[in-house]
């Protein structure tokens, strides 16, 4: 935390898959191949989303942090489900507060 300036995090990576498909369509199917993937992705952008995600678990100090990769049955992926939508929220709800406050 700030006080001990120590770290007990998990950071989740996601790559962005659906460009990557669309990119690769269009290189092995042409035009045609591209927009097909590009279709495709946008149906499925949730469940794309979470394909090649890692998780990784950063402890210790400031100084000196652990970063430790975890497999995905190590994690509680249940809050982070909506954190995208979550973050969304609080930031547009924090710069609605922000703004008040200024008036």
């Amino acid at each position: 935390g700030l006080e001990l300036e120590d770290y007990d995090q998990l950071a989740v990576v996601r790559p962005h898959v659906s460009n990557l498909l669309a990119i690769g369509g269009a290189v092995v199917g042409g035009p045609a191949g591209g927009a097909a993937m590009l279709i495709f992705s946008q149906i499925f952008r949730k469940p794309l989303s979470q394909l090649g995600e890692s998780y990784y678990r950063v402890t210790g100090s400031w100084d000196d942090p652990a970063v430790k990769q975890l497999q995905g049955s190590e994690v509680n992926v249940t809050p982070l489900k909506n954190c995208e939508t979550y973050l969304e929220d609080a930031l547009a709800q924090s710069l609605e507060n922000n703004l008040e406050r200024q008036e």
